[in-house]
């Protein structure tokens, strides 16, 4: 009879653990905000970015520069974006994402605004645009330390898909919406409207956004990070990590080259901006829709595969093919697979590294990738119409080099979402 009580006992102990085990974790519907909150500031940033490359020959009659001088206007995110991603890391990973990101938002608001009052002045212009690119790391580089606290491991490529499918939004509308508010009014109408949505994204981020929250929505929320420092120590002996960087340096490199030489690329096939346009548009549906495949099969690795395998012979199409209607067809679907690889790459990174901070791993990644844009923007700089698909050639034969060296990835298994 005895025994049987203890029985009792032990079962009720147990049923007891497992139940605060289980209430130990908790996925909120709050996680959604936080996400569109970023997304936000992301495509703000972005579009604070490019906004000038559109309009670039009516900037420069009203700024009374070279068009040339006017590309530093967008270069310059690049080069800030090379200095400050370890800074921005170490504080994302040490003060956490609001903070982190917090200040990005308040830097892209504050001098998105201020570039309303630098009416034709040129070199004030270009220092409110030096302060807006100084927030660009500290938002880029969260995306993965958002995911990570906001997010179960079975939501996390989709969340981080769509972080990053918002920085493509905000191109997008950095190509289009300048054009349409030129009409309006020239160029200080364009930098009015923009900076008021600016301002505007700002109070919303810094109203609604939480570090984490109460519970974390998985144990791999809570696991322990180490410093920063340490953390950089532990990534440059993973081979992994040296891989994603390759990967990111032709990636992202060879991204930023097409969208900056989109004309000389298109030439006289049609009309560039609408294929820099399209690129973008199909890249936005990839990073969505490949994230989510990833997320359900719970793979990464064969999505990143896929991604690069099929950009090489779209490349190629999109360089060669003379009709502009194949053209259309051709840059959607380039867009949407050689995109798409950039979220799953840094969630990729992310569950690898662990316990590296999310924040360095994302940072350095993504400084890799504006390192690989710099160095193929100033090569192919003196590429015209005519030989610019030798350019392309080389675009090709890196993405080949990238597919091979993405094979020797390795990936562990990702825990199946069971909010």
């Amino acid at each position: 009879m005895k025994n049987n009580h203890f029985i009792v006992i032990i079962d009720i102990i147990k049923r007891q653990a497992i139940k605060m085990s289980e209430n130990q974790y908790e996925v909120k519907a709050y996680r959604w905000v936080i996400l569109g909150m970023f997304m936000i500031v992301g495509a703000l940033t972005q579009l604070l970015w490019i906004n000038f490359a559109p309009i670039r020959t009516a900037a420069s009659a009203y700024y009374g520069v070279a068009p040339e001088t006017i590309d530093f206007l967008s270069l310059i995110f690049m080069i800030v974006f090379i200095g400050l991603t370890i800074p921005s890391s170490w504080l994302i990973d040490t003060k956490g994402f609001k903070v982190g990101a917090g200040i990005g938002a308040i830097l892209t608001g504050v001098f998105g605004l201020l570039r309303i009052f630098a009416g034709n002045n040129f070199v004030l212009v270009f220092i409110f645009q030096t302060c807006i690119a100084l927030g660009q790391p500290f938002i880029l580089n969260a995306i993965s330390k958002l995911s990570a606290q906001w997010f179960p491991e079975g939501e996390r490529a989709i969340a981080t898909g769509l972080g990053t499918m918002s920085l493509f939004i905000g191109i997008l509308l950095g190509m289009l919406l300048p054009l349409i508010l030129y009409g309006f009014g020239g160029v200080p109408v364009v930098v009015l409207v923009i900076g008021i949505i600016s301002v505007a994204g700002m109070i919303l981020f810094l109203i609604f956004v939480k570090e984490k929250p109460d519970k974390p929505p998985g144990p791999a929320a809570i696991e322990e990070k180490t410093f920063v420092w340490e953390g950089i120590k532990k990534l440059i002996k993973m081979r992994d990590f040296w891989i994603l960087m390759i990967l990111f340096l032709i990636g992202v490199g060879g991204f930023n080259a097409i969208a900056t030489f989109i004309e000389p690329l298109v030439g006289t096939r049609g009309d560039a901006g609408v294929i820099g346009a399209l690129i973008i548009v199909g890249g936005i549906f990839g990073a969505f829709v490949m994230s989510a495949l990833s997320d359900k099969y719970r793979k990464r690795k064969i999505f990143i595969i896929i991604s690069v395998g099929v950009a090489i012979p779209l490349l190629i199409c999109i360089t060669y093919i003379p009709l502009y209607s194949v053209l259309i067809v051709i840059s959607i679907i380039l867009g949407f697979f050689l995109m798409s690889s950039l979220p799953i790459g840094l969630e990729f990174a992310a569950e690898q590294t662990a316990p590296v901070p999310e924040g360095t791993s994302n940072g350095i990644l993504m400084m890799m990738g504006q390192i690989g844009g710099i160095v193929l923007i100033l090569s192919f700089m003196d590429f015209t119409s005519t030989n610019f698909p030798i350019a392309m050639m080389i675009i090709v034969i890196l993405t080949a080099i990238a597919f091979v060296i993405c094979l020797f990835l390795k990936e562990r298994p990702i825990t199946p979402n069971k909010a």
